[in-house]
């Protein structure tokens, strides 16, 4: 599974919101905890599309991101 972040990871900036909140969200759900710096990136990536998520994807992004303690 760290492979597969460390490939998401790469392409973040290139993402659209659905594929970032679907990312985020599949991996919570597979209950794998990425990397702090992994966590970060996908922020990082996450910010200046706020404005361009549905309400769905912010509350997916959310639960993924919680389920990361």
């Amino acid at each position: 599974m760290l492979g597969f972040c460390k490939a998401a990871q790469a392409k973040f900036f290139g993402c659209s919101p659905a594929q970032l909140t679907a990312l985020v969200y599949g991996v919570a759900r597979l209950g794998y905890r990425p990397p702090d710096v992994w966590i970060a990136a996908w922020l990082e990536a996450a910010l200046p599309l706020l404005p361009a998520m549905s309400a769905q994807h912010h509350a997916n992004s959310a639960w993924g991101m919680s389920r990361f303690r």
